[in-house]
């Protein structure tokens, strides 16, 4: 099964983002990970950034960011389309086919929080982010 989600970025602002929407849309934070919270090290004024967050509302949900610190996000990035993916098989097919002709920002690896991700934007210049958890089928 493959589940498409929205990835809203923000450039500092998340957590603000992500309280107004809460209570715009009746939904709530679901979980928020900071710059400071993660395994490479952040300096001391990005640790407080989100670098990934989950919101969800009645029939709503989206992740969000701060993006990389030090390089916010440019206007017409600022949403990118994450495919959440059970099988590396269907990533690999899904990732060759939005690479041809498009950029890789970040090659297909494995990750710290325990998936297989990557970030590319296609051909036509929509950013995607194919994430497949790593204990799900291969």
């Amino acid at each position: 099964m493959k589940t498409l989600r929205p990835y809203l970025m923000f450039d500092g602002d998340c957590e603000t983002a992500l309280r107004f929407y809460a209570e715009a849309l009746g939904g709530q934070i679901k979980s928020i990970q900071r710059y400071g919270d993660v395994p490479a090290q952040a300096p001391e004024a990005d640790k407080a950034r989100v670098m990934h967050a989950e919101f969800e509302a009645e029939g709503i949900a989206f992740m969000a960011s701060d993006g990389m610190p030090g390089r916010g996000p440019n206007p017409g990035s600022m949403i990118w389309l994450t495919v959440l993916l059970e099988s590396t098989a269907d990533q690999d097919r899904i990732w060759d086919k939005l690479a041809q002709g498009g950029n890789v920002s970040q090659p297909l690896q494995e990750t710290f929080w325990g998936a297989r991700f990557g970030m590319v934007t296609d051909k036509f210049g929509i950013p995607w982010m194919l994430n497949c958890e790593l204990g799900a089928k291969k």
